[in-house]
């Protein structure tokens, strides 16, 4: 927990810039009451020096700070509130520059209960106004807080004009954007309550002095750090493609704030929602290497003219004498029995890192760092096809009562002889309702093996041992974790069915038509799944018997990006694979006997009558075995019944 990060020097600073207000900032203009545009361009070094900051001091601190909260143009005349702005000036002692066009935010209240104490945040974007050069470059920085309409219907301009004694501003943090996917937030924990007005803002004949004033008092934060795991239902399942899966983000309260507020009831959480294309995953180099240059390349629905080694199919079945498919990549041939859709672009690719792909989870480091490097079109990686009822922007308040959700059942699309195999050895999966979408969890909770963890929690298997392990390291530190499941979406995984071509073309027209002259290789899956981006938590709401308490989040945003895993193995596909292995080893070993029979008798067409008598010898010997084994039978019965009749002469 925060109650602000002020120390006695900064909110000394704060005083004395508000102690300077409009138009101490406005000096160098020239103008007693300066309009939003000149003040908008006013420089941030400037600034601070003619407010009295010592930037040298500043420049020995190592944390990044508020250094003030300022309110510019408010007027006791809503006619002259056309220059109404909020800023704040931030120490940035890293000196890495913060992106002009970025998305940098701050997070304020936005509405107040009955009682006075905010029950609402959001968070308003942060724009660039200046940044200090030369030799404290980058070291300061001046900001606008852009306004906007809040779901409860007005802007901050519109809310604070409502009265005139006092604007009461609650800031919780603030986030800054440093590019390369690193957005950091930084708590503030402050409630500012300005009061007069600035000189040419008050009443008639009280524009030349300034009465504006702020008074700044602590406001408790709750400092999180969102850590992530996904579940997906009945991986194992082997008829299914198409699985539910639970992402969840889990975090860590302080008990002293459970003992205070009551248990945690709402949490307010924003993110942006995509689904991913098609991700390829292979342990054939070639097979890698081929696609490898093709990333982001469209080669078009027609394959007639494509001199390409290598095709693929997604979703075999049979199909009379070929193969069908649901799609297709490069496939130089297209009928109503070869496959439905042309795929005629791949975007993602990965390497299974020397391990069997079909074993191989390809973890969401992996991928989030893939995203942010790809340099092609991002829309070639993500789309907006979320699913029914989602959406790719999402501002969301979950309660943990009213919130549940239910996984939706799957109807296995089998067909054949995999039909009868799943209806003999396997049950169908089981519709999970009323999921409670926030639990507190203990050490209690995860005794027990990693898979039964698992299912009992809707948690990563790979991940118990890392949610074993935070949940020690908080208890120890008092605190309880929470598991907070905000998504239940569609997880798709499936073999995929690799080609490579033994012969070419020749001008255009296949020299080949079937996949008997193509050699198939199972070296690839492929898998699309939801990923959230710039997923924050915005604020927590606690019930104390029905008494309702909101505590802002102090909380870098993080990429949610579940790791892909393979598709379950097929064990009625699995044991036609072994069975056709076996037949292939028979007929080589058939194969050698021949090649050994050719070299010792000379060839069959000059030497049948060798092969004819060998043939009536084997046919011989095999009607002898039976013989051959009685009589060794004989042979071994010989002496006991030699003893046993030597015992009864001499009884």
């Amino acid at each position: 927990m925060k109650k602000g990060i002020f120390s006695t020097l900064l909110i000394s600073v704060i005083i004395l810039l508000l102690a300077f207000p409009i138009p101490a900032f406005a000096a160098e203009t020239g103008d007693v009451t300066p309009s939003y545009e000149t003040f908008e361009n006013t420089n941030v070094v400037d600034d601070l020096t003619s407010a009295g900051v010592d930037l040298d001091a500043y420049k020995t601190k190592d944390e990044v700070a508020l250094i003030t909260f300022q309110e510019f143009a408010y007027s006791f005349y809503s006619s002259k509130m056309g220059d109404f702005g909020l800023y704040v000036y931030i120490y940035n002692p890293s000196g890495k520059a913060i992106l002009t066009d970025s998305k940098s935010s701050i997070t304020i209240a936005v509405s107040y209960d009955e009682d006075g104490k905010p029950d609402d945040y959001e968070k308003f974007s942060l724009k660039v106004c200046s940044r200090s050069t030369g030799e404290y470059s980058n070291l300061f920085y001046k900001f606008r807080i852009v306004d906007h309409i809040s779901a409860e219907g007005s802007t901050i301009k519109q809310r604070v004009s409502k009265t005139s004694s006092e604007r009461r501003y609650d800031v919780s943090e603030f986030e800054l954007d440093f590019g390369n996917n690193t957005i950091e937030a930084y708590g503030v924990g402050g409630t500012f309550k300005f009061s007069g007005y600035a000189a040419g803002y008050g009443k008639d004949g009280e524009t030349d002095t300034s009465t504006l004033k702020c008074e700044v008092t602590n406001l408790t934060t709750i400092e999180l750090e969102i850590q992530q795991t996904s579940y997906i239902q009945d991986p194992n399942n082997s008829s299914i493609k198409n699985h539910n899966q639970v992402t969840t983000a889990y975090f860590a309260v302080p008990n002293s704030i459970l003992e205070e507020y009551g248990k945690l009831q709402k949490i307010k959480a924003t993110w942006n929602e995509y689904r991913t294309t098609p991700i390829i995953v292979t342990d054939n180099t070639d097979f890698y290497n081929f696609l490898l240059p093709l990333l982001g390349v469209d080669i078009g629905a027609d394959h007639q003219d494509c001199d390409l080694d290598y095709c693929f199919g997604i979703g075999r079945s049979a199909g009379g004498q070929y193969l069908l498919f649901d799609q297709a990549y490069n496939m130089k041939w297209k009928s109503s029995q070869d496959y439905n859709e042309a795929i005629t672009k791949i975007s993602w690719l990965f390497d299974s890192e020397g391990s069997d792909v079909f074993n191989y989870t390809l973890p969401s480091e992996r991928i989030e760092e893939y995203l942010y490097s790809y340099g092609g079109d991002r829309s070639d990686l993500l789309t907006e096809n979320v699913g029914d009822d989602r959406s790719v922007y999402n501002l969301v308040d979950f309660d943990a009562d009213e919130d549940a959700f239910d996984f939706t059942a799957y109807e296995p699309d089998v067909k054949g002889l995999g039909q009868l195999w799943d209806y003999l050895f396997k049950e169908d999966q089981a519709v999970l309702q009323d999921v409670a979408p926030i639990i507190a969890i203990s050490s209690k909770d995860l005794s027990g093996t990693a898979e039964s963890v698992s299912e009992r929690l809707l948690v990563g298997e790979a991940d118990v041992s890392d949610i074993k392990t935070y949940v020690a390291n908080a208890e120890a530190n008092d605190q309880t974790v929470f598991l907070f499941r905000f998504a239940c979406t569609e997880y798709y995984s499936e073999e995929v069915n690799v080609y490579k071509y033994e012969n070419h073309w020749s001008d255009g027209v296949p020299l080949n038509h079937n996949f008997n002259n193509i050699g198939l290789m199972d070296c690839a899956y492929v898998a699309q799944e939801n990923v959230f981006l710039g997923f924050d938590i915005i604020q927590l709401t606690f019930n104390a018997d029905g008494v309702y308490t909101v505590i802002p989040v102090v909380a870098s945003p993080v990429d949610i990006i579940p790791s892909v895993t393979p598709p379950a193995e097929d064990p009625f596909s699995d044991a036609l694979d072994k069975t056709k292995d076996w037949l292939e080893a028979l007929l080589e070993k058939i194969q050698e006997l021949w090649d050994k029979l050719t070299a010792a008798l000379g060839s069959f067409k000059e030497n049948w009558w060798k092969y004819g008598l060998l043939a009536l010898a084997v046919i011989v010997g095999i009607c002898a075995i039976p013989y051959i084994f009685r009589f060794i039978i004989w042979l071994i019965k010989l002496p006991f019944e030699a003893l046993e009749n030597s015992y009864k002469k001499k009884r």
